[in-house]
């Protein structure tokens, strides 16, 4: 993506908000027109008030002076109400179309991201581009008005000096050239080591057991020390670059309103100027040089601005789930179809390979096979967290690509071996904003054994992050009460039980007669008691199918499936 093309981008930003902006600028306007009578008033006080001590001549236009500056001043924080309004609703905005951006986004997108990482990445490009709306930037902008009438007040004040203040304008350009060069190269060095630091940051949280465990605080010591000096560095370049920029500024400034005094005395000695003129014009030559050095200094602000706004504007290019539209679906019944599926999560290695699979409407059925076969790979397909490579799945005869994404995840529930609970009570985690009647969310509590948990608690006992006050079991419970409720005509239990114990495992699986006996069941699991219990078991090896078959078929038939039991329960 070209700079250009961003900073159209940016500028789009302020299209629903003309109106704030127009009214912005007219305050601005009005500032600057105020600002240009001061220096002409204060002229007035020095030569016809002072020099002729004429003491009415010097209250009346300290009277003017009062009213312009007190008139200038409601403008100005009248300006600055809307502007810093613009700057929240903007900022607002871009973070909710990073937000949406995210929960649309491919699960590929979080595969090798903390999201401590994430929300950094989008909190650091945020404010660098939120910039757009700050003072600085806004002001030079409307300052041009500013600069057109010193120009004039100089121009009639005496043209030749006026000469000397528009000599400083290239060699600011040139200054600001320079230093935009470097905050361009810089800001994309400090967005890495910003991103690098929040990945391991976020890696430091998640494994906080493990380096406890393994006592290895000091070596994540040693690690933090190196990686956030790195940060820290780039911001003390990033604040020395910025007043590198202002000290010139301050030091040709003041340069300038030096030359000017002496030149001006000159000019006074020979009675060509008087010294409220002298005075009248360092005042404009600062309304030039100022709003100038302001204009050109927008090139180096948005040095800064520009690689963050890349970064965020590739991030909502990045590749979302197919959102089909809505349409009539016909009832469900449940029937799954793969026909010659393939599929890579990386173009490198081949997890599925033409893959084929009929699971009838209302069959149980179980995936066994070793660690990599692919059996979480066929549940990330159905679930249509990824794509196959070629190929088909289909529903009830109806391809899953071609279903709107939210309507086709209305169809599925899913029992998995880490269950993820959302901060909130146990009646929230369980529901997930969905209205039942009390008889229903009783029974999904008595049929997922919460009874006893919630008897103890109630059913609005709240949960911490990701339910860290919870035991393994009582998550999984949740997850299994979720399902009922959800009542699809699809389930997928993902070594639902593996946190369960013996008796609580023998109830969940009575479930599938019972409560879920209607439903199309898909089970990954191990465990003789499952696996004795489905309609078939289908055997995973090496991204295939080896072998289709019941239990009892399977373990006289099939010498694969007989040693990966044996090995299961040995282990």
């Amino acid at each position: 993506m070209s700079n250009r093309e961003i900073i159209k981008k940016l500028f789009l930003l302020f299209k629903p908000y003309r109106k704030n902006i127009t009214l912005i600028i007219i305050g601005l306007i009005i500032s600057s027109l105020v600002s240009l009578v001061i220096p002409f008033l204060s002229k007035s006080i020095m030569d016809d008030g002072f020099l002729k001590s004429d003491i009415k001549k010097i209250m009346f236009i300290s009277t003017l002076l009062l009213i312009a500056i007190t008139v200038d001043n409601i403008i100005l924080l009248f300006r600055e109400y809307l502007r810093v309004n613009l700057h929240s609703k903007i900022k607002y905005t871009l973070f909710e179309k990073a937000f949406n951006h995210l929960l649309n986004s491919n699960l590929s997108y979080f595969t090798n991201k903390s999201s401590t990482e994430i929300l950094s990445n989008i909190q650091y490009n945020l404010n660098n581009i939120i910039k757009i709306t700050d003072q600085d930037f806004f002001s030079p902008i409307t300052q041009i008005f500013n600069m057109i009438g010193a120009t004039i007040g100089l121009l009639i004040i005496n043209p030749k000096l006026t000469i000397l203040i528009l000599f400083s304008i290239p060699i600011k350009y040139l200054v600001v050239r320079f230093f935009s060069k470097k905050r361009e190269r810089l800001t994309k060095t400090c967005i890495e080591a910003n991103r690098n630091f929040a990945s391991w940051f976020g890696d430091v949280i998640d494994g906080i057991k493990e380096i406890k465990q393994f006592n290895i605080s000091n070596w994540k010591k040693e690690e933090f020390e190196e990686k956030q000096k790195k940060v820290i560095n780039m911001d003390k370049q990033f604040s020395l670059l910025d007043s590198y920029n202002l000290s010139f500024d301050s030091f040709f400034l003041k340069l300038i309103t030096i030359l000017l005094y002496i030149l001006g005395a000159n000019l006074f000695l020979d009675l060509n100027m008087t010294i409220g003129s002298i005075f009248a014009f360092i005042t404009y030559s600062s309304y030039i040089i100022t709003p100038i050095y302001s204009i050109l200094n927008i090139k180096y602000i948005v040095a800064g601005i520009l690689p963050s706004a890349k970064n965020f504007y590739e991030f909502l290019d990045l590749e979302v789930e197919d959102k089909m539209p809505y349409s009539q679906l016909p009832a469900i019944k449940g029937k799954i179809n793969f026909e010659n599926v393939q599929f890579s999560y990386d173009s490198t290695k081949i997890i599925l390979n033409n893959l084929n699979l009929t699971i009838e409407a209302g069959e149980k059925v179980a995936l066994i096979g070793l660690n990599g076969a692919g059996k979480s790979t066929i549940l990330n397909l159905i679930l249509r967290f990824y794509k196959p490579i070629s190929g088909k799945i289909l529903i009830d005869d109806r391809d899953i690509n071609k279903i709107n994404i939210n309507q086709y995840r209305n169809i599925i529930s899913t029992i998995n071996q880490q269950v993820y609970l959302f901060n909130g009570t146990i009646k929230e985690n369980i529901l997930l904003y969905k209205n039942v009647d009390s008889d229903k969310f009783n029974k999904a509590i008595e049929d997922s054994q919460l009874s006893d948990f919630i008897n103890n608690v109630s059913e609005n006992y709240f949960i911490d992050s990701n339910g860290k006050n919870l035991s393994g079991g009582q998550k999984q419970k949740i997850a299994i009460a979720r399902a009922i409720l959800r009542d699809t005509p699809i389930v997928i239990f993902d070594e639902a039980t593996s946190n369960l114990d013996i008796e609580s495992s023998m109830k969940t699986y009575k479930l599938i007669d019972t409560t879920l006996k209607n439903k199309t069941i898909i089970i990954v699991s191990h465990k003789l008691e499952i696996l004795k219990h489905v309609d078939k078991v289908v055997l995973i090896d090496n991204g295939s199918i080896s072998a289709i078959g019941s239990h009892d078929y399977l373990l006289s038939n099939n010498e694969v499936y007989k040693n990966l039991i044996y090995k299961h329960y040995i282990d």
